[in-house]
């Protein structure tokens, strides 16, 4: 049972009531299960065993409906008669036939199907016998007298056919009544097991929940160590401020709750003690803080001055390296525009070499034509020639054509001294265009010295320019870091302010823990019966700050600072440039570094020092304290 004392109260009630209520369930459940069993069994022999019975009796009525038909249709007279008595027979055994295959699903089991198997075996042999009767009696006439024989064999037949049948159907008959009978009996005997199981389960139910009763009963009491009253008017004193109450235990309790509170009664007399002294502690340290912070405002003040100074004059120096860099882009622009000129005339001259050497190309090809035309030209001179000859053999018949050879030839010498005369022609001009080409080439040469002479200037003065814009830009990075240490500067006196009002604040705050201490009665509750007045000093002057900016960005404005001064000398030295201090960020949170500042005056041995920094932090949660950057800068508070 020491499993159970382990257990949370909660699980204990809550597993007390689900047992009494899983035993409620089961009871519930059986007389459930049984009722249903009851209804399915009533069901069942309303459904099943009573149709049984009503198909059975309808056969045998069917059967002795047909065999009275039968022993009528032997005594009738007229012809109506015997229509009527065979049509009533037929549909008996038509019907019995029905009631037969009704009854069929109803008996499974192997003696059922024994029986079913004997009337399989007896209905067609009654039935064949029965249709052949009644085809016999149509054949017969009216006088019984006259009837044939085997009228009297197939009677007599049919007869015993019948009391076959009859005698397996009343088997049939008792074998339902027996089976109705049995599950009449198994029923009432399950309903009286039933209830006998339901009150044992009943009673087991009720001795289990008086013992659980009893169990969670006094495991309560053990763990409450009295009344809940008691305890709960105990509580009630100790929230009011009284803790000089007695907490009445019982003899050798160590575990409940009223033991525990009396430790705590015990314990909160001792921290209240302390939370007292430790006010008084934290008030002398928030002095000496307001003291500090005043002598701070006061250095941070005259070092935003000397940045405003630095900050004029790297003002100036910037507006004139501007000036310079400005200077020096528009020689480059002039530069470059010369180039571009110069590039211009040595692509023209160029343009030009190439037409001079086209020009001294067609003038070759017109010196060749030339020559085609003077040879052309003496060969028609030699052909002239020998037309004359031939013309001058020819005698009379040849003179005409002796003339014409004559002004042929004239024609052809006059076009060879022409063609000479162009040829001499053509061959002063090309050597005048072969003069001309050589005195362009030559120019064209002189002008690429020229543009590389110019694109040299132009580099040159891009690379003034260059320097002049990386100057202005180091020199506007310079300007601007120290605008940004101006800027922390300010936020450094802004903050100062503030840690001066924290300080001033959390005095305030000490007085006001003082006296809500007072409140509480305890052994030693004359000492801490009056309340205490809070006494704050002047609050000195603060000094003028011009601008404040967001706390939160203080730390990336000094880094900021630091890599744009870092970039500047690893530019200009191949020393490796000072690394600048990071302003940590403020990351404690104000409660603890209050608390690291009280630890001075308090004891090593102290036992309520974390109650003292919970105290702390309580009154720095105040709405007026703002503390959070007074840990912003640590070379500030390293001069305390």
């Amino acid at each position: 049972m020491g499993w159970i004392k382990r257990l949370p109260v909660s699980t204990v009630l809550t597993g007390g009531f689900l047992i009494v209520a899983a035993m409620g369930a089961a009871i519930g459940g059986l007389g459930i299960y049984t009722i249903t069993q009851l209804t399915r069994a009533s069901e069942e022999l309303a459904q099943k065993q009573m149709r049984a019975i009503t198909q059975m009796g309808s056969a045998a009525n069917s059967l002795a409906h047909a065999t009275r038909a039968q022993i009528g249709l032997l005594s009738a007279v007229a012809v109506a008669d015997r229509k009527t008595l065979s049509t009533e027979i037929k549909a008996n055994v038509q019907r019995l036939k029905e009631n037969v295959e009704n009854v069929r699903p109803l008996f499974a089991s192997d003696e059922g199907k024994k029986m079913i198997r004997e009337v399989d075996a007896i209905y067609p042999v009654w039935s064949k016998r029965m249709s052949d009767f009644l085809t016999l009696m149509e054949a017969q006439g009216l006088d019984p007298t006259q009837f044939d024989s085997r009228v009297d064999a197939e009677n007599f037949g049919l007869q015993d056919d019948t009391a076959a049948f009859e005698k397996t159907l009343d088997k049939m008959v008792k074998r339902v009544e027996e089976v109705a009978a049995a599950s009449t009996v198994r029923a009432r005997q399950d309903a009286e097991r039933s209830r006998q199981l339901m009150i044992v389960m009943a009673a087991v139910g009720a001795v289990l929940g008086i013992v659980l009763g009893i169990v969670i009963a006094r495991r309560l009491s053990r763990q409450l160590g009295g009344e809940p009253s008691y305890a709960a008017d105990v509580a009630r004193r100790i929230a009011g401020g009284d803790l000089a109450v007695q907490v009445q235990t019982r003899p050798g309790d160590r575990s409940s709750m009223l033991f525990a509170m009396s430790q705590m009664q015990q314990q909160l007399t001792g921290t209240i003690s302390n939370i007292k002294s430790s006010a008084d502690s934290i008030a002398s340290a928030t002095k000496q803080i307001a003291a500090g912070n005043a002598d701070l405002s006061q250095r941070t003040e005259e070092q935003a001055s000397s940045l405003e100074e630095t900050a004029s004059s790297m003002e100036e120096l910037t507006s004139i390296v501007k000036q310079n860099a400005d200077n020096a882009r528009q020689a480059s622009a002039l530069a470059g525009s010369a180039s571009d000129i110069a590039v211009k005339g040595g692509e023209v001259v160029g343009r030009v070499i190439e037409t001079m050497s086209g020009i001294n190309a067609s003038s070759k090809k017109i010196a060749d034509i030339i020559g085609v035309i003077e040879g052309i030209a003496f060969q028609t001179n030699i052909l002239a020639l020998n037309a004359a000859v031939e013309a001058a053999r020819a005698g009379e018949q040849g003179r005409g054509f002796a003339v014409v050879a004559g002004e042929v030839r004239s024609l052809a010498q006059r076009s060879a001294t022409a063609a000479k005369e162009i040829k001499e022609l053509i061959g002063d001009s090309v050597g005048r265009v072969r003069n001309g080409s050589a005195l362009v080439t030559e120019a064209g040469g002189v002008i690429e010295e020229v543009v590389v002479a110019v694109k040299r200037v132009t580099d040159i003065m891009g690379e003034i320019s260059a320097a002049s814009d990386e100057q202005s830009s180091g020199i506007e990075q310079v300007n601007q870091a120290v605008n940004q240490m101006d800027e922390v500067t300010q936020q450094n006196a802004a903050l100062v302010e503030q840690a001066a009002a924290a300080a001033l604040s959390l005095e305030e705050q000490a007085h006001l823990l003082r006296n809500a201490v007072s409140a509480f009665r305890t052994d030693a509750s004359a000492e801490l019966a009056a309340p205490v007045k809070p006494h704050l000093p002047a609050e000195p002057a603060r000094p003028a700050v011009r601008s404040e900016v967001p706390l939160e960005g203080k730390t990336q404005i000094v880094r900021s600072v630091a890599r744009a001064i870092a970039s500047r000398k690893a530019g200009q030295s191949a020393k490796p440039a000072p690394a600048v201090a990071e302003a940590p960020a403020p990351t404690q949170a104000p409660a603890v570094a209050l608390d690291q500042g009280v630890k001075a005056p308090q004891k090593a041995h102290s036992p309520v020092a974390p109650v003292v920094a919970a105290a702390v932090s309580v009154a720095v949660a105040a709405p007026a304290l703002k503390l959070s950057a007074a840990s912003a800068d640590d070379d500030d508070w390293s001069t305390f």
